[in-house]
């Protein structure tokens, strides 16, 4: 189950990640660590061609954290 942002937010080392499945009209938003968003983007983007990753640098943290994110770190 996802955690809650509240848990452990850390706005300098967190960033918003957007996953979105256009086919599908499935959009994502999730907190995650810089280094898991960069990881999990590379891994994706060599393997899952259909699903959009976009790292959202606006300062706002979504309230959800991005399942399995220590998987990515």
């Amino acid at each position: 189950m996802p955690k809650d942002v509240t848990e452990q937010t850390r706005p300098d080392l967190d960033t918003h990640l957007r996953l979105e499945v256009p086919a599908l009209g499935i959009v994502m938003n999730y907190a995650v660590h810089r280094t898991a968003a960069r990881n999990f983007m590379a891994k994706l983007g060599a393997s899952h061609s259909a699903i959009l990753a976009v790292v959202i640098d606006d300062g706002v943290l979504p309230a959800t954290r991005m399942p399995c994110e220590e998987l990515w770190r």
